[in-house]
């Protein structure tokens, strides 16, 4: 026993001695000797990234792949075999690569968690230092299409675009190493790892969107569907909170596919516009046409240069300074007579809008649009943000002033249009647009509220945005859904020639801005096609269904009542 005892004590002196008191002398013959201190880096998890409702909408792939250096020891043929049997990389592969190659290298065959850790099992069997498994660095899109415009997608580690770009340092996460001795089967020994030179991983930080997934692919199937059919370049559907700010569908056409972006840029090369790198959401500027005939007439009641029942002849067309206009509107050219606000608002007359526009004149409408948030990046985490451009015209001020009054002469990005849409159901605040809700927990700050309009003034033309749906001379009469008011105006610019700055004939931009319920809204809900050529770019034929199918979908989704008669709808149909 004594004996037992005596041996005992020795071996365990023996492991003092190792892991203390020779621990130092240890570490300097492996650095003299070089190949007995081995590092290896600890992968960091990219975080997650999630709709409202916590669905997973990005997510680090567990997938892996398979790395040798060849030259660092050779390749035995029971090893080959093995890591074949494993990684389902042919024998034949395995040992070609080993004989051309003479620098370390990944194996582009993915490889599962299973696969790996079972290359992982081979390569400490075999002390097969050269060999080793890494994770392949991809993402997974479980809504794949319907979410890159927001997401974009992960190249080499880093976020190439969308919010895995801008919001890259947070996901990233940081990787950690470890540095110290190993024994005959690849283990770290605790006792001898260099603690000053090893870190630990430290996993990406989760992230929790404003967007309902559900609503999004509504908004997504319906924007592709309509500029599909439409055949038009670009196509946007925006969905926010009118008290929040909080973008709950962020929808654009054409997509791709995130786990397979080399496509989009195969399409952009050929001359179609499907760049991952382009949202036109919020990078691409637009005229807002008639839908801006909301913003004159607010600005023209408030500010005094329009009387309540003012109205202006509209005979069809009108001169303004040396040009004649015509009041086109969303229809064919036609004299709308004596025209008031409400019917400005629900018949598109541009003749009224521009005569309104010229009295409002430059500086009024650049203060409201510069409170309105135009002229501003909206500070989403998205693709680069383009900022509207109001400029003054000193060559002819009246021509200007009037087109600007139905939405010409002034451009906006479709999301900054979105958040200024907010004030007429927001008591006159505009709420600057969010889509980031948390990060790891924490509630990201509330949207930035400005006033641009009264209480009163912006009720008030909440209230005449009704009879563009619901009366039968409105723009938007053929949206209507039984059983339910609706309120919107619709928008139809003639597009501008991007290399001269001059309207473009047969070229237009398609609009629909409305909101839901029509009392005391929750959401805004705008709708863009750009350059549509099936023959048909009015408005509310081409925008307008988007707005139609969204509507239809949070009726189900939020339970909402129908809030008038079905028998006084039938009635007017």
């Amino acid at each position: 026993m004594a004996l037992v005892s005596v041996g005992f004590c020795a071996v365990f002196a023996n492991q003092i001695r190792v892991q203390v008191t020779q621990r130092d002398d240890i570490f300097k013959k492996a650095d003299t000797i070089g190949r007995m201190m081995q590092s290896e880096t600890l992968f960091a998890r990219r975080g997650n990234i999630l709709a409202s409702d916590g669905r997973l909408i990005a997510a680090s792939a567990s997938r892996f792949r398979l790395g040798i250096d060849p030259g660092k020891s050779a390749m035995s043929p029971a090893l080959v075999h093995e890591l074949s049997v494993a990684s389902g990389i042919p024998a034949s592969e395995l040992l070609d690569f080993v004989s051309r190659k003479r620098t370390s290298a990944d194996f582009d065959t993915l490889l599962d968690a299973t696969q790996a850790a079972e290359v992982e099992r081979i390569r400490i069997r075999h002390s097969a230092d050269h060999v080793w498994t890494r994770p392949a660095k991809e993402r997974e899109y479980p809504l794949r299409e319907y979410m890159a415009p927001i997401l974009g997608f992960v190249e080499n580690g880093g976020g190439r675009t969308g919010v895995e770009k801008w919001m890259d340092e947070a996901l990233k996460g940081r990787e950690g190493s470890l540095l110290g001795m190993k024994d005959g089967g690849g283990r770290f020994l605790p006792w001898l790892m260099r603690k000053t030179n090893s870190r630990p991983a430290l996993d990406g930080e989760d992230i929790v969107l404003t967007i309902d997934a559900d609503l999004q692919v509504v908004a997504m199937d319906s924007i592709v569907r309509q500029t599909t059919d439409h055949r038009g370049d670009h196509g946007v559907a925006v969905v926010m909170d009118v008290k929040t700010g909080d973008v709950l569908a962020l929808a654009s056409a054409p997509t791709y596919d995130p786990e397979d972006p080399s496509r989009a840029f195969a399409d952009f090369a050929s001359g179609k516009r499907s760049t991952p790198e382009i949202n036109p959401a919020v990078s691409l500027m637009f005229e807002p046409g008639s839908t801006f005939k909301l913003f004159t007439v607010a600005l023209g009641l408030e500010s005094g240069v329009i009387r309540p029942n003012e109205t202006v002849v509209c005979s069809g067309t009108k001169q303004f300074s040396v040009k004649t206009m015509q009041c086109a509107g969303d229809h064919a050219p036609k004299a709308h007579g004596q025209v008031g606000v409400e019917l400005c608002i629900a018949a598109s007359c541009n003749i009224a809008a521009a005569t309104w526009g010229v009295r409002i004149g430059f500086d009024r409408f650049h203060q409201v649009v510069e409170r309105l948030g135009l002229l501003e990046k909206q500070g989403l985490p998205l693709s680069p943000e383009a900022r509207g451009i109001l400029t003054r015209d000193r060559g002819n001020p009246v021509i200007q002033m009037a087109n600007v009054g139905f939405g010409q002469s002034i451009t906006a990005t479709p999301v900054g249009l979105a958040s200024a849409f907010t004030c007429f159901a927001n008591d006159g605040y505009r709420v600057a647009p969010r889509i980031i809700d948390e990060v790891s927990g924490v509630k990201q700050p509330e949207a930035k509220k400005t006033q641009v309009f009264l209480k009163e003034t912006a009720n008030e033309v909440l209230k005449m945005t009704h009879a563009v749906v619901q009366s039968p001379q409105g723009t938007g009469y053929s949206l209507r859904i039984p059983g339910y008011t609706l309120a919107g105006k619709t928008g139809t610019a003639q597009k501008r020639d991007a290399k001269t700055g001059l309207v473009r004939s047969g070229m237009y931009i398609s609009w629909f801005v409305g909101y839901f319920p029509a009392e005391n809204p929750r959401a805004v809900i705008l709708v863009m096609v750009d350059n549509p050529k099936s023959g048909t770019y009015y408005g509310g034929s081409v925008a307008g269904p988007v707005y139609r199918d969204i509507v239809q979908f949070l009726i189900r989704k939020w339970k909402v009542h129908p809030d008038r008669p079905m028998e006084a709808v039938n009635a007017s149909q």
